[in-house]
């Protein structure tokens, strides 16, 4: 087994706003063994009127058809960014591709799937796959893949869930016993990519109170787990505490500006590195700001 491994995430990517992106020559510069791309690959919405003419919930009132049109025009869009376009052809073509999506790659802003129509959300998974094509387990998004060092496992927390509440559903049933089962394995590390971080933000796990518990219960069982987030437009390490059970990766905000403005203002460019090694992982939290260096120490096996 390999030695060392590299990893880079990052998610939160609006064309619209950045429609030239060379940051992403600086993932490619650190030749990373894998790319996890975190959620918001595009932006349905975002902003607010009169500021924003595709402000948050406006495509609820779309038609299926323009639904799927504005999705697969927002992904063309993207997907022809040279930089972006080079780093995903070098990283499928050795295998190292992963994604989940978020709320405004999914159909909306805060949009969970038990309010999206089911040919809204049929569309969006199928466009998920068309242009990210990284699944190991279709037609769901969520996967697994075994890598040296660790075991990587991709949830989805958008397709199934339900509105937030005390005893809301997020995974669902086959989900939760997809990731029941994959925790167990002989790799050193645990690697969990989930569009939401689990206690940041506005959306996050926490807001799902019986599901976050029934996910503490289960972590808290498994040593050398990391968690990979997005969506909060920051970098953030998070340690684990009583109230957090696993190391916590947050990168969001790759290609995006804060406040959703048709002019560049708090344009982000916020991406992570993280290296494993047999008995550490090195966090380095990249920004225009500069780097932020951090080391998890692996914990021996119970």
């Amino acid at each position: 087994m390999a030695d060392h491994l590299r990893i880079a995430l990052t998610s939160c990517i609006r064309h619209k706003n950045l429609p030239r992106q060379p940051q992403w020559q600086q993932i490619s510069n650190s030749q990373p063994d894998c790319l996890f791309l975190l959620g918001d690959h595009i932006y349905m919405d975002f902003g607010y009127p009169p500021f924003s003419r595709e402000y948050n919930g406006k495509p609820r009132r779309y038609s299926h058809n323009k639904f799927e049109r504005t999705m697969r025009e927002k992904y063309q869009q993207q997907w022809q960014e040279p930089h972006f376009r080079q780093l995903l052809d070098n990283m499928r073509d050795k295998g190292g591709l992963f994604a989940t999506w978020d709320d405004h790659d999914f159909a909306w802003n805060n949009a969970c799937g038990s309010e999206v129509p089911a040919d809204k959300r049929e569309t969006s998974r199928a466009l998920f796959h068309e242009f990210l094509d990284c699944s190991r387990n279709r037609p769901h998004i969520y996967c697994h893949a075994d890598l040296p060092l660790a075991r990587a496992i991709v949830l989805d927390n958008r397709f199934y869930a339900d509105l937030p509440g005390q005893q809301a559903a997020l995974l669902g049933d086959e989900q939760w016993q997809f990731l029941t089962e994959k925790l167990t394995h002989n790799r050193p590390w645990t690697l969990i990519a989930s569009g939401l971080s689990l206690t940041h933000g506005q959306e996050n796990w926490a807001r799902y109170p019986a599901e976050y518990r029934r996910l503490c219960t289960l972590l808290r069982q498994h040593d050398n787990v990391i968690w990979l987030a997005g969506d909060i437009h920051d970098n953030v390490l998070v340690p684990p505490s009583a109230e957090h059970p696993c190391h916590e990766v947050i990168s969001s905000g790759m290609a995006v500006n804060r406040l959703g403005l048709p002019f560049g203002i708090s344009n982000l460019q916020n991406w992570a590195q993280l290296d494993l090694y047999p008995d550490r992982a090195d966090v380095l939290l990249h920004s225009k700001k500069g780097r932020r260096a951090a080391s998890i120490q692996r914990q021996p096996q119970a």
